[in-house]
């Protein structure tokens, strides 16, 4: 699929979901135009103090179908080994090949090729996520939803300051239709069930309504990729950071954006929960960041490189992309976050070199000091960490997670570790049978509802009188995959003199900075 991104004022613009709820309340001054989806004109507000309600009058869920993806390739050979695993170990596979371009302008800015393996074909969410966890040790393990049928139906306008209402199938949009008017609309929860603040849109901007997949409704705003980086930065590293490592971020976001829009199945609509912030809350120091590293993105071989970031990688990053390949066919190495004169005499794959490096307070750039103490989301207990689960918490976590009940729970059994001293496999040893658990996000929700910091943790255990453990402890380090940039370590290196290019450089060997526009 082609990703077609508009352009205003020569910068390309975005669609981001910006409220979510089952009813909408709006407020505002001036004149509001409402339009059906179709563009025709169905009402107009007038006056000083305007108010209102959206609500969902009808609704007819939308269909999905579901299948696991068990890795994406953009060479057929790897795919095709890929494909093989699955079917020695007893699962059916099979490839589907997309071919995606992001476009502006008239230019074609990306294209990428990919294979995906896919194996399953599943009618719930809860059955394809059982089936995810059985797979065999492979990367990228992804369950992919795909609608069958839109959802459907109808949304009641209701003007509390005419004390009248009107019905749109679908979907609506608001917008101002003389200068000076604005409006703001806010949700009291979102899909979480968190409290959302007003979101606040100004004059000549405009906001669409439809009916989500979820059964709520969603408002989407279209907004210049560069606000919506400095938000991100914002929310990210918040405002007391370095300017070089503000500009890092920025082109590492900017790359995620347009990476994300190359995949199979990609979203052109942005999510936003956790950037809940106004952009007049954006300092000037964001500003200059993101406007010094205008159109860069980060390319390796040609192609768009697959960035990622992680708030603290432990002292060591992650191989990022085909974690089931050989070292050589990694495309981004994890690193030692530290000096390079000691990274040939670590090896965290070894329980023992893990067990030290975790215990330790290793001399690395994320092992935040007080430097870092302003940036609250970096000073908080990430470099090394500790959590603990009874042993009956955790097996009932299995059996809801899993769908297979193993018993009484006698042990959890790291197995292959990374280059990072992250866990890519442990085995569960139970009294009816064992589970063998792979994958990074798999291993660190297994245990909780909220995730472990990382997977790079080893376990202490408490013992009954009986021999078996009723109490474990996680003591870990890092906070997230690890994988490519680490905030926290970026943030020491611009602290320390370094520019955003060799911060980019030090985390992303090989890459190339392009100016896409």
């Amino acid at each position: 699929m082609d990703s077609i991104i508009k352009i205003y004022e020569g910068e390309p613009v975005i669609t981001l979901d910006i409220l979510q709820g089952q009813e909408l309340c709006f407020t505002g001054k001036g004149r509001i135009g409402i339009v059906e989806v179709s563009g025709n004109k169905v009402a107009e507000m007038r006056g000083k103090m305007l108010n209102g309600i959206i609500r969902l009058a009808e609704y007819m869920p939308p269909q999905f179908g579901y299948t696991v993806q068990a890795g994406i390739f953009t060479d057929q050979e790897k795919a095709d080994d890929h494909t093989k695993l699955l079917t020695d170990s007893g699962f059916d596979g099979r490839i589907e090949y997309t071919e995606d371009s992001v476009q502006m302008d008239g230019d074609e800015l990306i294209r990428s090729r990919y294979y995906r393996v896919l194996t399953g074909d599943f009618n719930s969410l809860e059955d394809a996520q059982h089936f995810a966890w059985t797979l065999p040790s492979l990367c990228q393990v992804e369950v992919i939803r795909e609608t069958i049928r839109d959802p459907r139906g109808t949304l009641e306008f209701i003007d509390d300051s005419e004390e009248g209402s009107i019905k749109i199938d679908h979907g609506l949009s608001m917008h101002s239709t003389i200068a000076g008017s604005e409006f703001s609309l806010e949700s009291q929860v979102d899909k979480a069930g968190h409290q959302q603040s007003p979101y606040k849109i100004k004059a000549n901007n405009s906001v669409s309504v439809r009916i989500g997949t979820d059964g709520l409704i969603h408002a989407f705003r279209e907004i210049p990729l560069s606000n919506y980086l400095k938000l991100i930065l914002f929310s990210e590293l918040g405002g007391n950071a370095p300017l070089e490592a503000y500009k890092a971020q920025s082109v590492i976001s900017r790359s995620k954006v347009f990476s994300d829009l190359v995949k199979p199945s990609a979203n052109t609509v942005l999510s936003s929960p956790q950037y809940r912030h106004q952009e007049s809350e954006i300092p000037p120091i964001i500003e200059r960041a993101v406007s010094e590293t205008k159109g860069e993105v980060l390319f390796m071989n040609d192609s768009i490189c697959p960035v990622g970031y992680t708030l603290n990688c432990g002292g060591h990053t992650e191989h990022l992309e085909h974690p089931c390949s050989p070292e050589s066919d990694f495309l981004i190495k994890g690193i030692l976050d530290g000096r390079a004169t000691k990274a040939s005499r670590i090896n965290l794959k070894t329980e023992k070199q893990a067990k030290r490096w975790i215990l330790g307070k290793p001399d690395v750039n994320c092992n935040t000091s007080q430097s870092q103490s302003k940036i609250p989301k970096l000073a908080s207990n990430s470099f090394r960490w500790e959590a603990g689960f009874s042993r009956r918490d955790i097996e009932a976590q299995i059996e809801r997670k899993t769908g297979e009940s193993i018993g009484t729970l006698f042990d959890i059994v790291p197995g292959m570790r990374g280059c990072s001293g992250r866990i890519r496999l442990i085995e569960l040893l139970g009294s009816r049978k064992n589970l063998k658990i792979t994958g990074d996000w798999h291993i660190r929700t297994l245990v909780s509802d909220a995730p472990l910091r990382s997977s790079c943790f080893i376990i202490e255990r408490e013992y009954g009188g009986d021999g078996i453990p009723f109490n474990y402890t996680f003591i870990g380090a890092g906070d997230g995959h690890g994988a490519g940039l680490c905030q926290a370590g970026s943030i020491t290196l611009a602290q320390s003199g370094s520019s955003y290019r060799e911060i980019l450089e030090h985390y992303f060997k090989k890459s190339e900075l392009k100016k896409l526009y």
